[in-house]
């Protein structure tokens, strides 16, 4: 599961902002993050894009990510993800900090699967800016002006990306994927600058996405120092 959403700015107050949802049947009412943090950032919050996933962000998804919020308590319509400390020997909600910038989400049930409820598992929450690609915590050039607009032109482009994968990765024992081997390739192929974030209609944060889609495949949960950094990888895969 994996949500987009566009938020505004409601109030800020001394330790949280509120933002809410545009449109009906929203995932979630409000969005409370550190208002420490949300001063903090390089670009405006008047409005922003949150992003809402059951798996953790792969490089490039979202400009910051937060701390994986755990599962705290199912309700008749929602989910509760809370994160909790002991103080004074009491069970409590963890203080709202900038380190801690998000303890408290309430998701509706009807966005979530059942399997995923069942599981407990954590939900992943990250902002970016409206209108902007982002990689690796640095704001990287809008796509608006490029000529994505057509959802036509973006299906055949994922399509060829999907074809380039099939063809050039494989089964391997040990092998250790990431996005980062195979963003190279596929610059090449198309006689493309590999630092571009956007190739022939393919955005770098679309890498992740459709190796999860062609293969069935999710990455390891921790990532792991490969090649001098820390990355998010698939075992058992190569290119």
């Amino acid at each position: 599961m994996r949500m987009k959403l566009r938020m505004r700015t409601v109030e800020k107050k001394v330790n949280t902002t509120q933002f809410d949802l545009h449109g009906d049947s929203p995932p979630m009412k409000s969005f409370y993050p550190n208002t420490k943090l949300v001063c903090s950032l390089p670009f405006g919050t008047e409005e922003i894009i949150l992003n809402i996933s059951d798996e953790p962000f792969a490089d490039g998804d979202v400009f910051m990510a937060f701390p994986p919020v755990p599962f705290y308590k199912e309700l008749k319509t929602t989910v509760r993800y809370e994160h909790r400390v002991e103080i004074r020997g009491k069970d409590r909600r963890a203080a709202n900090t900038p380190e801690l910038p998000m303890t408290l989400v309430y998701v509706n049930k009807s966005h979530l699967e059942d399997e995923f409820i069942a599981a407990r598992k954590p939900i992943y929450l990250g902002m970016s800016p409206v209108g902007e690609s982002v990689e690796g915590g640095e704001g990287q050039p809008g796509t608006d002006d490029l000529d994505l607009d057509s959802e036509i032109v973006r299906t055949d482009a994922l399509a060829v990306f999907d074809a380039f994968l099939r063809e050039s990765v494989r089964p391997q024992e040990g092998g250790r994927l990431t996005s980062r081997q195979i963003w190279p390739l596929w610059a090449e192929r198309c006689g493309n600058n590999p630092n571009d974030r956007v190739i022939e209609g393919v955005r770098y944060a679309d890498v992740a996405r459709r190796v999860r889609a062609v293969f069935g495949v999710t990455a390891a949960k921790f990532p792991t120092r490969i090649n001098g950094s820390l990355q998010r990888y698939w075992s058992d895969y190569a290119i």
